[in-house]
């Protein structure tokens, strides 16, 4: 698998406070990977080290193949679009003013693709209004137009969706979708609102306290917060032959436990197996979801 990013015990160091500790992730190649976790837990600063914002304190990293220290790193960060903590936009220029500076700072060759740009942040229709008068929605969807300026391989994006209200957060939901898919754009984004990464990430990373506690794909995260219902019972091998019966999927996790996946109704297979004599002792429903499992994740890291 190709992955885009690497880093080997990255670390950043304030002083004698470390905001960012040993942090070693990869990032597939084609993904969109969530870095999950609270305010202040170090987000911001892995960005800021992996865009070059900032140098770190230890470890290392690479962009595309390209380790860090490598005088090649300058060419690649070209093939990065960033919006890091706010969008850096004039407020007296219109939004393709906007991105018209940023095509001048990358010394693109002409301005084709500003408006293709506008069109896919849903900005097409802004005019001659003014940056400076954009809802808050519409300034973050500037700020991801400026980042898309150059048409990088990676999008890097520290809570696009922070501040914004239901409507503006589908808004941004559905312009990612739209540019991972369309594009093949990698993208990078950090939430604290993890319920609606999962409308996104194909990949997460949990952080606490400046450590990577956890790294998961989104398809493994499914499967251990799928649905289940571990029951208890006497006789398990009358449980297993009547719930294949009813065409039921579980797993034997115990001697005497068998776990349940999905929706099914319990009373059914209490009363088929009272016939046999056999009797379910106790039952616990597993219904969790993202936050439900983060918050589980870093409970362990207190």
């Amino acid at each position: 698998m190709d992955h885009i990013i690497e880093t080997n015990n990255l670390s950043k160091k304030y002083g004698k406070q470390f905001a960012l500790k040993d942090a070693s992730i990869s990032i597939p190649k084609g993904s969109i990977y969530g870095l999950v976790g609270r305010n202040g837990a170090g987000k911001t600063t892995f960005m800021r080290l992996i865009t070059g914002i900032q140098k770190p304190t230890e470890g290392d990293y690479k962009i595309f193949g390209t380790d860090c220290h490598d005088k090649a790193i300058t060419r690649q960060r070209k093939r990065v679009g960033a919006l890091i903590e706010k969008p850096g936009i004039f407020a007296d220029l219109t939004a393709y003013s906007n991105i018209k500076t940023q095509y001048i700072n990358l010394g693109l060759p002409s301005y084709e693709g500003i408006d293709e740009l506008l069109e896919l942040v849903g900005l097409a229709d802004t005019g001659k209004k003014l940056a400076g008068m954009f809802s808050l929605g519409m300034k973050q969807r500037l700020g991801i137009a400026i980042a898309l300026a150059g048409s990088p391989d990676l999008l890097v994006l520290d809570e696009p969706i922070n501040g914004l209200d239901p409507e503006g957060i589908v808004n941004i939901r559905e312009m990612l979708l739209k540019i991972n898919k369309e594009r093949g754009t990698t993208i990078l984004i950090s939430s604290h609102i993890l319920g609606e990464l999962e409308h996104l990430a194909t990949d997460y990373a949990f952080i606490e306290k400046g450590r990577i506690v956890q790294q998961i794909s989104a398809e493994e995260m499914k499967r251990k917060c799928r649905k289940s219902t571990l029951i208890k019972v006497t006789k398990p091998e009358i449980f297993c032959r009547i719930l294949d019966d009813m065409e039921i999927e579980y797993q034997v996790t115990g001697e005497d436990e068998l776990t349940v996946f999905g929706d099914f109704i319990l009373s059914d297979v209490v009363i088929a197996a009272a016939k046999d004599g056999a009797d379910i002792v106790s039952s616990t429903v597993n219904d969790e979801n993202l936050e439900s499992y983060f918050l589980d994740i870093i409970g362990g890291c207190e």
